[in-house]
Parts: C-alpha cells; structure tokens; sequence
C-alpha cells in the first residue's frame, strides 16, 4: 500500500454492513497507529465526507518512526453518499505515514 499524502483528505468505507458491522452501525471504537512516518506530524479522523475539524487523533513524531505511535478513538460514520465511511487527513506539512485502524467496537 502507498503512504498517505500530506494534505489530502482521504475517504474509506463504507464499513457498514461488512467486516462484522452491522447496516445500521453509527460509528466504530477502535485504535489507530501511524508508521513509517518520514516526520512529526498529526493525523486527523473524522466522519466521511465531513469538514475537516482541525484538530488531531494523534500527534507523532521521531524517534519512534518505525516503531509507530497508536491512539485510541471513537467515531462516527459520515451520512448520506458517505453514510458509513470515515475520512482520514495528514497535516499539511511534507511527511507521509502509513496507517493502521484497529477496529474493536461498533455503536448503534
């Protein structure tokens, strides 16, 4: 898989209805973790489709690059033609990282 870009709102999903999710699911509980990161940075998750809400998930940054750095969160799915997505965003600011979402719970 390719890193992701800085900058660019990313939209994955829908995870409704698949992987264990059941149709009606409103979001999910989970944990993320950035690795291979080539700087500091932040990442932001956020409802499909969404403005971004500017602010972060999880902030990283060296030493701990290959290793990775991992955050809990809850979110909530996009609606409409994102209904069951979420979108992910890396700041603005030359790195790339990939990601890992660690999906543990859903909410009804």
């Amino acid at each position: 898989m390719q890193p992701l870009q800085p900058g660019v709102t990313y939209i994955f999903g829908p995870f409704t209805g698949s992987h264990g999710l059941p149709p009606d699911a409103i979001g999910i509980v989970g944990n993320v973790t950035v690795v291979n990161f080539t700087g500091a940075g932040y990442l932001s998750l956020f409802p499909g489709g969404a403005p971004d809400p500017g602010t972060s998930s999880i902030n990283f940054g060296p030493p701990f690059a290959s290793s990775g750095w991992a955050n809990a969160f809850t979110l909530g799915f996009g609606t409409g033609s994102n209904a069951g997505k979420v979108s992910i965003r890396l700041s603005n600011n030359a790195i790339t990282s990939h990601v890992i979402l660690d999906v543990t719970a859903y909410l009804q």
